[in-house]
C-alpha cells in the first residue's frame, strides 16, 4: 500500500522523496508491530513535518483498520 498517496491530500504542502520514503517506513513498522524510535530529518527538513507525516501515517492506518471513518467532507469519526 502507498501511504503516501493517502496522506498527501491532508497535508498543505507537496510530499519530497525523502518524506514520502519515511511515511512507508513508518507505516510498515507499523504493521509490523513495530515502532520507529528515533529519525533525524535531513537538512531542509524540519522536526515538525516529520511529526505531522507521523500523526498522518497513524491516522491513515485506524482508517484502513476501520478505527475511524472519514467522510470525506473534512470530518473524522
Amino acid at each position: 500500500m502507498d501511504v503516501a498517496k493517502i496522506i498527501e491530500p491532508f497535508c498543505n504542502f507537496s510530499l519530497t522523496y525523502w518524506q514520502k520514503e519515511y511515511a512507508q517506513k513508518l507505516f510498515d513498522a507499523e504493521m509490523e508491530g513495530n515502532h520507529l524510535v528515533y529519525c533525524i530529518p535531513p537538512r531542509g527538513t524540519s522536526r515538525h513535518t516529520t511529526e505531522v507525516i507521523h500523526a498522518l501515517v497513524i491516522l491513515a492506518i485506524a482508517l484502513q483498520e476501520g478505527s475511524i471513518n472519514f467522510d470525506g467532507g473534512g470530518n473524522i469519526r
